[in-house]
């Protein structure tokens, strides 16, 4: 009757916030003559699951069902009976939470808390009473040494003095009784909303809510979320507006209506007597087959056999649930989720899901913590087995990955790796895989050699390969393709590795060493040869056509050592000009006194129009070719009008230096 003749609205939210868990729990009961409203923080970091606030607001909840009152002795029964069940299932791991419990017979009330969730009781816009964090943060703010409002942002604010699931007993804080009145409202918060949100907030909350207390809490929410703090916790508010308190209608008459119905009452607990007599014989046969299905399903787990686990242990769960016996429903369950979870994985395994199905293992594997590690050594092998297969197909993409960039040693490299291990652990699709893409990099590279590569696990075979690497490596060399036969010592290099030869790896980086030094050369000699055309270009545009042969001719024969076919095409085309120019020039110059013609000048046996030579002591045309080595280098010394040697590189031998006027001081000897 009371609960029917009052009006309490009740509201909450729980999240994770910005954890991948949420350690946070809320639950209430109402019943005709009491409520009660629990809220449980789980001191463990939302960073990993944790069932201690859900445990802890169970218990308390379930300890008020057995007995219901707003006594302070029952109250502290209710906040002892949550840090029982976490010190009874904790396992290897300790369980903690703080815990507020709020009591109402729908006319007065009391709360009781330990650790820094928090309880509101606001009367007309204001706090009329509140709890006090068991922290040490609110210790120095008691002593006058921390303002009251830093407690929020304060490093000792989670350093908690009382909590459920301590080292020991405990002994809860509890309020005096409370008479309500119509138009309070009790809110109930955890350290993640109300480090980020004042008691001002709440307040302004409540204004805001028009009659709703879905209205209050989740007007906290998004003032929290609007706020993003950098690291929010897990976060839950609960609020509980009592619209309507209880009024007794029958006040006085009490008395009389207890005797009127005291005899009835003494009959029917006799026959209820007998009635509880039996359901206890029921309870106790109950209670065996629980213990023993629980106890074959650890047998299971430890001969493996996970199917015939979760058949005997779901049984177990539904036993504890029929006897109410919470504590064990909760331990049962744990095995429950553990069987779940490992059977989940065994099927995905088998699927080819091998990602999720490592997932699910993890997930075992951190259930085990609250099994006493049962079924670890078996999660742990197929954690490695999967993870086994995963490294098959990560292999296999990476050598992909090497193909498509063309490094087509190292994608080898990986797709025999894939293939090595998947034999190795029976994964005959790995393997299959693995060949597929072994002979379309074979393909790639033009190169067929299967079964070379199927048996590279053998020692001679890689030897052999790296060997033949390297020879291809050195014929390239000798022949000036210097990335082609980088690109085979780097491979050569590798398959050595392989086998663990390191003096030949030595051998090869000297070798890898002198390619990128010619390779360097190489690019000098182009530039060298690249000033000389342009310097011919120069001589050439002011008309002086054999200087700008001598140009051309230098930078002719450095292409033709570098082998660079397209610029020596080119070169050669400018040394016909040059060599036509020169022909078409008219015979100037006038004989010295030793009787020779001048440079451009005509010997007295020359025919009209034929160019002399511009060598001093030389009879020939302009377009002779001059004189080359064995190697196709010409030979002989030039100076150039910088008056810079060049060796092996001139293209006319003399034994003399000569420098004709008007051409710059330049000089053919």
């Amino acid at each position: 009757m009371r609960r029917e003749n009052s009006k309490f609205n009740t509201a909450f939210v729980s999240y994770e916030g910005g954890k991948l868990f949420n350690n946070d729990y809320c639950g209430f009961a109402e019943l005709d003559g009491y409520a009660c409203y629990v809220i449980a923080d789980g001191l463990e970091s939302g960073d990993m699951e944790s069932h201690s606030a859900e445990l802890a607001v169970q218990s308390a909840i379930s300890s008020f069902h057995e007995h219901a009152s707003i006594k302070p002795r029952a109250l502290r029964r209710y906040l002892r009976a949550a840090h029982r069940a976490l010190h009874n299932s904790g396992g290897h791991m300790s369980l903690r939470a703080s815990v507020t419990v709020f009591v109402t017979d729908y006319k007065t009330a009391r709360y009781a808390w330990a650790g820094n969730s928090r309880f509101y009781l606001y009367r007309a816009g204001r706090i009329f009473s509140e709890s006090r964090d068991h922290s040490l943060s609110r210790k120095l703010a008691d002593e006058g040494k921390l303002p009251l409002d830093k407690i929020t942002l304060h490093e000792e604010r989670g350093n908690l003095s009382r909590y459920a699931g301590q080292p020991g007993s405990l002994n809860p804080q509890i309020s005096k009784k409370i008479k309500l009145k119509d138009g309070d409202a009790a809110v109930l918060l955890t350290r993640g909303l109300w480090e980020h949100c004042d008691a001002g907030d709440i307040r302004a909350s409540l204004d805001a809510a028009e009659n709703d207390p879905q209205k209050v809490v989740n007007g906290l929410e998004t003032l929290l979320l609007d706020r993003e703090p950098a690291d929010s916790d897990n976060y839950t508010a609960a609020a509980v507006f009592i619209d309507k308190i209880f009024t007794d209608p029958n006040k006085g008459k009490t008395l009389k209506r207890v005797l009127a119905i005291g005899i009835p009452i003494f009959v029917l607990a006799a026959a209820l007597s007998v009635v509880l007599f039996l359901r206890h014989r029921k309870n106790e046969t109950m209670r065996r087959n629980m213990r023993t299905a629980f106890l074959s399903a650890i047998e299971y787990i430890e001969d493996g056999n996970y199917i015939r686990a979760g058949e005997e242990i779901t049984s177990a769960v539904s036993l504890a649930k029929d006897l109410n016996d919470q504590t064990f429903r909760e331990r049962a369950e744990n095995y429950r989720k553990l069987t779940e979870a490992v059977t989940g994985g065994d099927n995905l395994f088998a699927s080819g899901a091998y990602e999720d199905a490592q997932a699910s293992y993890l997930a075992a594997r951190d259930r085990s913590r609250f099994t006493d590690n049962a079924g670890k050594e078996y999660i742990d092998r197929k954690l490695a087995a999967v993870g086994s297969f995963i490294s098959v197909r990560d292999l296999i993409s990476l050598g992909d990955v090497l193909s498509a960039s063309g490094d087509y040693a190292g994608a080898e490299a990986k797709y025999m790796a894939a293939r090595q291990l998947a034999s190795g652990i029976n994964d005959a699709d790995g393997r299959k895989q693995a060949i597929e893409t072994l002979e379309n990099l074979y393909s790639q590279e033009d190169r067929d050699r299967t079964q070379e590569q199927e048996a590279a696990g053998q020692r001679e075979q890689i030897m052999k390969d790296a060997a033949d690497m390297e020879a291809s490596g050195d014929e390239a060399a000798s022949m000036g393709d210097y990335t082609a036969a980088r690109l085979r010592y780097i491979i050569a290099r590798e398959r050595f590795a392989a086998i663990d030869d390191a003096d030949a790896q030595r051998r090869i980086d000297v070798k890898l060493a002198a390619v990128e030094e010619n390779r360097a050369q190489k690019d000098e000699q182009a530039h060298t040869a690249a000033r000389y055309t342009e310097e011919g270009d120069v001589f050439y545009d002011d008309g002086n056509y054999v200087d700008a042969k001598v140009r051309y001719i230098l930078a002719r024969n450095i292409y033709s050592r570098v082998g660079d076919d397209a610029a020596l095409a080119d070169i050669l085309s400018k040394i016909e000009i040059c060599d036509s120019r020169i022909n078409d020039a008219p015979p100037s110059g006038a004989p010295d006194a030793s009787g020779d013609s001048n440079v451009g000048g005509t010997d007295a046996g020359q025919d009209d129009g034929a160019p002399a030579s511009s060598e001093t002591g030389r009879s020939g045309g302009a377009d002779e070719t001059p004189p080359v080595s064995p190697d196709g280098a010409e030979y002989g010394e030039f100076n150039t009008t910088g008056g810079q040697p060049s060796t092996g590189e001139n293209p006319a031998a003399s034994d003399s230096n000569t420098s004709t006027p008007g051409e710059e001081g330049g000089a053919v000897g």
